[in-house]
């Protein structure tokens, strides 16, 4: 199944550290599940408003676990968040 998992960044947004980089990276590397594709919201300025990735697992449950252990997550970085099954209408999600 595929999740949106979005979340919506406190502005302005907090400053990020080599630690926190390095825990991204090892957050993003997790093998219990597919990053469909991943990256920034911005807002018309090109200002990062927030994060939105698309993710393969295989429960509801697994999902929101992707968000909660999130550097951005963990770290205070999200003002407001949320998990969604995706159901595409259009276009492919493979």
């Amino acid at each position: 199944m595929i999740f949106t998992v979005i979340g919506l960044l406190k502005q302005p947004v907090p400053p990020r550290d080599a630690a926190f980089e390095a825990a991204l990276s090892a957050h993003l590397a997790q093998p219990n599940l597919r990053i469909v594709n991943a990256g920034y919201l911005r807002d018309a300025r090109r200002e990062p408003i927030g994060i939105l990735a698309l993710i393969e697992t295989d429960s509801f449950a697994r999902a929101q676990a992707f968000l909660e252990c999130s550097p951005f997550q963990t770290g205070g970085y999200f003002e407001r968040t949320e998990v969604a099954e995706y159901d595409a209408e259009v276009g492919r999600t493979s």
